[in-house]
């Protein structure tokens, strides 16, 4: 589901879904043993950088989503105005 927000092509998305079963099932250069090793002690981005070579449309998608930020900011923001409402509507 995520795909279809993030990329706007349907061939891509296609390479990108028939990639990922690659990944899932340990494929082409997913299934070296180094490949599975530094699975467990690298950073994802990393590792997707030197592995992800064979899945190159998987593998743009997998660095974007990981270089996205996290943040609760814009929730709080949202918080602090219930807050306010809140308030406002128990003194009244």
């Amino acid at each position: 589901m995520c795909t279809r927000k993030l990329v706007n092509d349907v061939i891509e998305r296609t390479k990108n879904n028939l990639q990922l079963t690659d990944f899932h099932y340990a494929r082409g250069l997913f299934s070296m043993e180094n490949a599975k090793e530094c699975r467990k002690v690298m950073f994802p981005g990393e590792w997707w950088e030197m592995f992800g070579d064979g899945t190159s449309e998987l593998k743009r998608l997998v660095v974007h989503v990981l270089s996205l930020t996290c943040s609760s900011s814009g929730c709080e923001c949202n918080w602090s105005s219930f807050e306010i409402i809140i308030q406002v509507h128990e003194v009244i």
